[in-house]
C-alpha cells in the first residue's frame, strides 16, 4: 500500500478528510491492482512500497532517492484519482437493513447525475494523464528499475515494425500526440495485423525483411519498403480504434476519427490505398528484393478484400 491516511490521499484528489481510511482503501488496492499492477508490475511495485515504509532519513541514503521518491509520488498522483473514480459509484449509495439508500441532510443533497458523470470524466482523464507521465519516467531511467522488466506491458514491447509510441507515430504518420497509453492499446492489434495482413500482402518478401536477411545492395528496396509497411499498419490499426467507443472507464486512445466524408473513416481508406501501394512496389521492384512473384495485383477495394473496423 503507498497511502496510509486519508491525509495522504486528500494530497492528490479532492477528498472529505474526515472520511474513516477504511472506507476508501479497498478502492485504493482495486485501483492498484486494476490499473497501476499491469503497467509496473508486481515486483517493482514491491519495490516502491518498501521504499514507502523507509524512514525520510533512510530513503534519502538510497541510491537514485531522489528518482524513487519522484517514482512514488507519480504513482500516489495516478492511484489516487483512480481509487476515487473506481469508488465513486458505490461510496454514494448506503446499503443496510432497508436495502439501498443515499444519504440527506437538511444542507446537503444527492449530486445530479449530470455534475456525478462531469466529476467521473475528471477524474478518468487525470488518472490517465498521470499514467502517461508515470510510464514516462519509467522510460527515461530503465537502468534504476530493471523490476519494471518484469510487468505484463513490458514483454509486448517489441515487434517487426514498431518499438515506441515515437516510432510509431514518425513512421506510420499517424498522429497519436506521442501517447505511450495509445501505443500500448495499439500494439497488440498491430501484432494481429502483422501476422493476418502483413505477411500475405509481402509473400515472399516478409521473412527478409523483418529478419534482415537482406544484402547491403538490397537494403535501400527494403527500406522502402518497411516504410510503406509502417505507415500501413499504422492507418490500419488507427481504423479498427476510431470505429470502437472506450468502456466508460477504460483508456481511449489518442486517435480521432478522422473522415474523408460522411460516411467512411480516413485511415480505412489510407490503409487500402497503401495496401495496393505496396503490393505494386512489390511487383516493381521484385528483381530488386530478389524474389519471384507471378502477379501480387490485388484488389483492395473489391467486397473480398476490402478492409472493415473490427474488433
Amino acid at each position: 500500500m503507498i497511502f496510509k491516511t486519508t491525509l495522504e490521499l486528500a494530497k492528490h484528489v479532492k477528498i472529505n478528510k474526515n472520511l474513516e481510511f477504511g472506507i476508501i482503501e479497498p478502492y485504493i488496492e482495486q485501483a492498484m491492482d486494476q490499473y497501476i499492477n499491469p503497467y509496473l508490475g508486481m515486483k517493482l511495485l514491491d519495490k516502491v512500497e518498501e521504499f514507502y515504509v523507509l524512514t525520510p532519513e533512510a530513503q534519502a541514503t538510497k541510491d537514485n532517492s531522489d528518482l524513487w521518491s519522484k517514482l512514488l509520488l507519480y504513482i500516489q498522483k495516478t492511484a489516487a484519482p483512480f481509487a476515487v473514480l473506481v469508488a465513486v459509484d458505490e461510496t454514494s449509495i448506503n446499503f443496510g437493513d432497508t436495502g439501498h439508500t443515499v444519504s440527506r441532510t437538511d444542507k446537503l443533497a444527492p449530486a445530479s447525475d449530470a455534475k456525478i458523470a462531469k466529476y467521473k470524466s475528471s477524474l478518468k482523464d487525470r488518472s490517465w494523464f498521470n499514467l502517461e507521465q508515470l510510464l514516462s519516467l519509467l522510460e527515461q531511467h530503465p537502468q534504476v528499475w530493471p523490476e519494471w522488466q518484469a510487468a505484463p506491458q513490458y514483454h509486448i514491447r517489441k515487434g517487426n515494425f514498431f518499438s515506441s509510441a515515437e516510432e510509431f507515430q514518425n513512421k506510420g504518420l499517424v498522429d497519436i500526440q506521442y501517447s505511450r497509453l495509445t501505443f500500448e492499446k495499439l500494439r497488440m492489434p498491430i501484432q494481429s495485423l502483422d501476422v493476418t495482413e502483413v505477411k500475405p500482402l509481402l509473400g515472399e518478401a516478409y521473412n527478409p525483411l523483418v529478419k534482415k536477411t537482406y544484402t547491403e545492395t538490397q537494403a535501400p528496396t527494403y527500406q522502402e519498403l518497411q516504410l510503406l509497411v509502417c505507415r500501413f499498419l499504422a492507418h490500419r490499426a488507427a481504423c479498427v480504434f476510431s470505429a470502437v467507443p472506450a468502456n466508460e472507464l477504460d483508456y481511449q486512445p489518442v486517435i480521432k476519427p478522422l473522415t474523408a466524408n460522411t460516411s467512411n473513416n480516413f485511415y480505412c481508406e489510407q490503409a487500402t490505398l497503401l495496401a495496393s501501394e505496396i503490393s505494386n512496389y512489390i511487383i516493381a521492384n521484385a528483381e530488386k528484393l530478389g524474389i519471384t512473384v507471378e502477379s501480387l495485383s490485388l484488389n483492395w477495394n473489391s467486397e473480398e478484400r476490402k478492409f472493415v473496423a473490427f474488433v
